[in-house]
């Protein structure tokens, strides 16, 4: 059902698409002509039929070269959108050679008009057609996942597929499937284990199980082969994750020689261009940023001092780029000898989980409480950022026996200066477990780009403005 729904998406957008582009070069005409902009055209028909049957190659070959009819479930609307923009981009391109090299004729104004209405009017027809086909499939179209494996890249994969927001199609992971011999219910599993390995047909067809992704390890591939080819018969998507997050711990990238793949194993987290801009951005805030927010910081230190006696400046230790130790620095919240009365507030069981804040902390001074509500307790970092041992958006600073105890694939995080925020607090703040960000600081690093530290920086702000996880 969920394959006969997207073929029906996909056959509608490319019809309709084909016909808003001829519409929308007809439109653009009018408007030339109509519009008191450009010199003045008293008619139309600068358009033939060869210029409407140029403009319908074109357009085709830039939504084929751009993959953009090659629609799966994994798509998001974001997915989407890129390849509609670098469609019309690439066809706004084709179309401006070709009325260079034939048409002369037609108006320049014209094609300016022609651009942003084709990109607007697919947009919305691409949105029209979604929602329309989601009405027509209902419940019928969702996408149900079963997970075969359960490890930690099992758990990490349903946990990400949870957190998608995806309002069509539907997608929901109905469970896990064990391989055969694994008994009771491992730890950390969001979804219940349907059964096992030996029971993969049947769980298949009573859960109505669409796709079958396979989580195993390294050394049960053999099995995820078998596996694959005993659900040719099935109507279901099969598809394999790789152990990524043992992967990353070797700086894994993937490169084609004659067609052939290869895994680079010790490529470098950053590139040195991307280096050089993240690090140069960082300076620039920092410095901007200090001398902007002085008066501020005044304010802060003076509210210190009359509220508790004790230092100003409360220096934590953490481990930065490359493993090594420095102190970051954050303006005091809390009475004088807080951390000998450690044991009054956090059970053992949770120092071992690595959660270090608890709500209504009686050792949390009246200003401190403030400053950890909006965040302002941390503005002593960018002294730290200044000095090149953090960074505006990285990895979270974690603390040394913390540390200590990480797996070789752990250490990845390691490699950029950790960040004053990162991917890991837009996605929770304190309300998560520092040991357990380590999946989010790797996500970030795999996925790099200044972009997305501007993205994190948007999140960060609407995050402090909410106060959500901040106590």
């Amino acid at each position: 059902m969920i394959a006969r729904t997207l073929d029906r998406y996909v056959l509608a957008c490319l019809i309709i698409d084909a016909l808003v582009v001829l519409a929308s070069l007809s439109v653009a005409e009018y408007l030339r002509t109509t519009l008191p902009f450009g010199l003045q055209l008293e008619d139309r028909g600068y358009l033939n039929g060869a210029v409407y049957l140029l403009v319908l190659v074109l357009w085709l070959a830039s939504a084929f070269h751009f993959r953009l009819y090659e629609w799966r479930w994994t798509v998001t609307w974001r997915g989407e959108l890129g390849r509609i923009t670098a469609s019309v981009g690439g066809f706004a391109l084709l179309f401006a050679a070709a009325l260079y090299l034939s048409f002369r004729d037609v108006p320049r104004l014209l094609f300016v008009y022609y651009a942003p209405l084709t990109l607007l009017v697919i947009l919305a027809t691409h949105l029209l057609v979604r929602r329309a086909t989601a009405a027509l499939s209902r419940r019928g179209a969702t996408v149900r996942i079963a997970i075969i494996g359960t490890g930690r890249l099992a758990a990490v994969l349903a946990e990400r597929l949870a957190q998608r927001s995806r309002a069509w199609p539907p997608t929901t992971v109905v469970g896990f499937i064990a391989a055969d011999g694994v008994g009771d219910q491992p730890e950390g599993l969001p979804f219940p284990i349907l059964g096992q390995v030996g029971q993969l047909i049947p769980i298949i067809k009573a859960q109505k199980v669409t796709t079958v992704l396979l989580a195993l390890p390294p050394e049960e591939h053999a099995v995820a082969l078998h596996l694959s080819e005993a659900l040719t018969q099935q109507a279901v998507d099969v598809r394999l994750l790789p152990d990524v997050l043992n992967l990353a711990s070797a700086r894994a990238t993937i490169e084609y020689v004659e067609g052939l793949p290869l895994l680079g194993l010790r490529d470098p987290a950053l590139t040195l261009p991307s280096r050089l801009v993240k690090y140069t951005f960082d300076r620039a805030v920092s410095t901007v940023g200090l001398i902007a927010i002085s008066p501020l910081l005044l304010l802060i230190v003076a509210a210190i001092k009359l509220d508790s006696p004790g230092p100003l400046i409360y220096r934590a230790r953490r481990v930065g780029e490359g493993g090594c130790e420095f102190d970051m620095l954050k303006f005091r919240t809390m009475q004088v000898g807080a951390d000998q009365r450690l044991n009054e507030v956090i059970s053992p069981e949770d120092r071992q989980r690595g959660v270090f804040k608890v709500v209504n902390d009686p050792r949390v001074t009246r200003i401190g409480r403030l400053l950890r509500r909006t965040s302002l307790d941390e503005l002593p970092q960018l002294v730290n950022v200044l000095r090149g041992e953090m960074s505006i958006v990285g990895p979270r600073p974690e603390q040394p026996f913390i540390a200590e105890q990480y797996e070789a694939w752990q250490h990845k995080r390691t490699e950029l200066r950790p960040g004053l925020t990162g991917w890991w607090q837009v996605n929770g703040r304190s309300d998560k477990p520092l040991h357990l960000n380590t999946d989010f600081d790797i996500y970030y690093l795999e996925n790099y780009s200044f972009w997305l530290d501007l993205r994190i920086l948007g999140l960060t702000v609407s995050a402090v403005l909410k106060r959500r996880g901040a106590y």
